[in-house]
């Protein structure tokens, strides 16, 4: 679905407000069905259990309808930015097989998906645990050029992450190729900002990341 910038933040805030209401409603049903469950049983486990049961499966139902409102602007969001720097997106990620070739860490258990292309680099979001019980979580970049300003130490992309933001303080870079640990990737959209809050942050993010690479 196409928009404008005046007919998105409708959308968005109509979005977001429907969604409060939702959860509102969930949570009164819960309260009404538990009490009705309590005065007929007179268990007050399974007033407890059937308020939240019967709430989830509300929930569930009504936020199905929602849930396409919201891909839809996250979709648009997306689309606008990637057009801007004529970049693209495919939901698969990279191989178990591809990321081997670039690094040599002894995998217990790998997973990929959401790949950027750009002009100079692509990025994707990478999941990986070490035979030793190591964790990262973030993205990969791989880069037309070397990587310079990053950490030659890879046990620096394994420290444990407070912030909820994108940041590139914890990165490792072997030739072409560099791990970044973040909570969230450097284009994920968060519809309770506005179009061009969302947009002026992928810009930074972006930013940061050709900092990052040799000029």
């Amino acid at each position: 679905m196409s928009y404008t910038n005046e007919s998105f933040e409708k959308v968005r805030l109509s979005y977001l407000r429907k969604r409060i209401l939702l959860i509102f409603l969930s949570f009164t049903l819960a309260l009404i069905v538990a009490l009705i469950l309590l005065f007929l049983s007179k268990d007050p486990v399974l007033a407890l259990c059937g308020g939240i049961l019967f709430a989830y499966a509300a929930f569930k139902l009504f936020n199905s309808k929602l849930e396409h409102e919201k891909v839809s602007l996250e979709n648009f969001l997306l689309e606008d930015f990637l057009k801007a720097h004529h970049a693209s997106f495919e939901a698969k990620g990279i191989s178990e097989a591809s990321f081997k070739q670039l690094f040599d860490f002894d995998l217990a258990h790998f997973h990929s998906l959401n790949s950027f292309y750009f002009k100079d680099f692509s990025l994707s979001d990478v999941l990986f645990i070490t035979q030793d019980r190591q964790k990262f979580s973030g993205i990969l970049i791989l880069a037309k050029k070397d990587f310079t300003n990053t950490s030659q130490d890879e046990k620096t992309i394994f420290s444990k992450l407070k912030s909820k933001d994108f940041s590139t303080t914890y990165c490792f870079a072997k030739n072409k190729a560099c791990l970044i640990a973040t909570n969230t990737n450097p284009f994920f959209i968060r519809l309770n900002f506005t179009q061009q809050k969302s947009l002026s942050l992928f810009e930074k993010n972006l930013s940061d990341i050709k900092t990052l690479i040799k000029a």
